[in-house]
C-alpha cells in the first residue's frame, strides 16, 4: 500500500515537472524495498517560493548612508 501511494505520487510529481520531490520519493521507494525504512516523508505541499523584493540589507532606524 505505502509503496504503490509512493509510487504514484513520484508518477505525478515527475509529470509535473516537480523533479526535486520526484527524486526524493524515488529514494524513500529505495528504502522501503531495501527494507532500511523510511528517512522523512514530505508533506503534501507546496514548495515555497522566495523573492528579493525592495533590495536588499534593510536598514536600520536612524542611520544614514
Amino acid at each position: 500500500e505505502l509503496l504503490r501511494e509512493l509510487e504514484e505520487d513520484m508518477q505525478r510529481a515527475s509529470q509535473n515537472l516537480e523533479f526535486e520531490r520526484a527524486a526524493l520519493l524515488r529514494d524513500q521507494i529505495m528504502e522501503v524495498k531495501n527494507g532500511t525504512g523510511i528517512s522523512k516523508i514530505e508533506p503534501k505541499r507546496k514548495p515555497v517560493k522566495y523573492s528579493r523584493s525592495g533590495g536588499g540589507t534593510p536598514r536600520r532606524r536612524g542611520s544614514r548612508v
